[in-house]
């Protein structure tokens, strides 16, 4: 297998934000979207900068909101579902990284975060 790069967990983070922002802003584009995008991109923002433990916590706050805002019935869900959906992509990413690493993860990893993960790392023969 080949050797990742070396890489740090900021900028790590900065390259899973920047891939998943362009992402959103094509899959939400139009006004339909607008709620559901502003909560993906918060989302994302809200990672900028964090390690694992902030993206941890901010997760466990994000799905707590979430929830609140389902019981609710707060016209604001789909804003908060989609926050927090993103942010659990990061940590999904993050903890694909970590755990290739033997490093304790935030989620567990799905094998759509390792890809991820490889890509960003720049592994090419997993």
């Amino acid at each position: 297998m080949a050797e990742p790069s070396t890489i740090a967990v900021m900028d790590f983070v900065y390259h899973v934000i920047e891939d998943g922002t362009s992402a959103a802003r094509l899959s939400y584009a139009g006004p339909r979207n607008a709620s559901k995008l502003a909560g993906v991109l918060q989302g994302f923002e809200e990672c900028r900068n964090l390690d694992a433990d902030g993206i941890g916590a901010l997760l466990a706050q994000a799905s707590k909101d979430a929830r609140d805002a389902m019981r609710r019935r707060d016209p604001a869900y789909w804003h908060c579902r989609c926050r927090e959906a993103e942010i659990g992509w990061v940590a999904n990413v993050v903890s694909a990284a970590r755990l290739s690493q033997g490093l304790p993860t935030i989620v567990p990893p799905t094998a759509r975060g390792m890809l991820k993960a490889d890509e960003v790392l720049g592994v090419t023969d997993r």
